[in-house]
């Protein structure tokens, strides 16, 4: 496997090459932010499920390559996932012929292979983005010992869950026992994994509804086991004045401690944390960090994503898709010390239209990469 990097982009060291295979040059940002260096301004759009991956040692992009597709046409947002354990990247994502799931492990990027699917696909879309794909979307979180949970809201609103055990085996989809908090009103959802008691973990959800409200649930070492109890859906202080959010992103840190981030239909980016204890960050509860920009309109589509690393540092991803142009992303950092890095970085994406999630393998101190899968088309 060999990396290919921009004239006079030294390899750092401590960057990893064991993900991905070979890339089409180095989105290199200063100071881990600023405008990414040097791609063709006009070169060819990618299409399919796409790769990339931020290193932490230097803030450097390795830049947008294609992955091996899986068979049918993609139509979900690829989901990314890391397994701790074995510190692998699973790419998860719905096709028209259903589920499939990749991971990197040694030195080469396993074949697609189906996991369980879920009993109700509900794909009534061929074409990201349109109708009928949202609740189809799977959902998951990687766990401190190495497993995966997935989630599944189904068009009655039940969410269903399966787990990839760190040994490697899938368990057949399962009703989790509980739905989201308004069926058919989901608008945007969102889980992430702490860790909870000894040697256990919790997976909290945050949903925005069509209605713009947002709740939160959580639920303690997964209900998959039947073991699992549910906190049950709460609504948090509702941010003032923004008019509630259009999507969601959560990130889970070793401390317990828990981020959220929305954008409002103003065009408003807001964080906001829930603590360990249960206790919701105060005065303000949503907080305003610096904004990537302020012109939006309520109609153009945006996406976020977000991780955390093993030292608690929280990278968020913002997806944004104007009408009738190129998707442009967006980049920042909250580190553990609760200081926002200066600005929002704009790392380039290759395609027309691209939806995608980032990964860090959280509870793994020897990975703290970010980690990037994006359908474009």
């Amino acid at each position: 496997m060999r990396k290919i990097r921009e004239a006079g982009v030294p390899k750092k060291k401590g960057q990893s090459t064991r993900r991905w295979l070979h890339v089409g040059g180095a989105l290199v940002l200063a100071g881990g932010l600023g405008l990414a260096a040097a791609t063709p301004a006009h070169a060819d759009p990618l299409s399919g499920v796409l790769n990339n991956i931020r290193f932490s040692s230097d803030g450097s992009w390795q830049g947008w390559t294609p992955a091996s597709q899986p068979p049918g046409t993609s139509v979900g947002t690829p989901l990314v996932t890391a397994d701790a354990g074995t510190d692998t990247t699973h790419v998860t994502v719905l096709t028209t012929d259903g589920l499939w799931d990749t991971q990197f492990y040694g030195d080469s990027w396993q074949s697609w292979e189906p996991p369980p699917q879920p009993p109700d696909l509900n794909i009534t879309a061929e074409v990201p983005g349109e109708e009928g794909v949202l609740q189809a979307q799977v959902y998951g979180a990687g766990e401190p010992d190495g497993s995966i949970d997935f989630y599944q809201v189904e068009p009655d609103g039940q969410i269903y869950t399966s787990v990839r055990a760190a040994g490697g085996s899938w368990s057949q989809w399962r009703y989790s026992g509980t739905s989201i908090a308004q069926p058919g009103d989901l608008q945007s959802i969102a889980v992430t994994s702490v860790p909870y008691g000894d040697g256990g973990h919790a997976d909290e959800f945050i949903e925005s509804t069509t209605n713009r409200l947002i709740f939160h649930n959580i639920v303690y070492n997964n209900a998959y086991s039947g073991n699992g109890s549910w906190q049950g859906w709460q609504e948090p202080q509702q941010p003032n004045g923004n008019t509630g959010a259009l999507t969601v992103a959560a990130a889970g840190l070793p401390n317990g401690n828990c981020e959220f981030m929305i954008v409002t239909s103003f065009g408003i980016v807001l964080h906001t944390i829930r603590y360990a204890s249960g206790a919701w960050q105060q005065d303000p509860t949503w907080g305003m960090p610096e904004q990537p920009l302020w012109s939006w309109s309520v109609m153009d589509r945006t996406g976020l994503s977000a991780a955390a690393d093993y030292n608690g540092n929280a990278q968020f991803v913002l997806w944004y898709n104007p009408l009738g142009q190129d998707t442009i992303t967006f980049h920042t950092i909250r580190d553990a010390n609760g200081k926002w890095q200066t600005g929002w970085g704009e790392p380039e994406m290759t395609g027309d239209t691209c939806e995608g999630s980032v990964a860090i393998p959280t509870y793994n101190p020897g990975d703290t990469n970010l980690y990037l899968d994006a359908n474009c088309w």
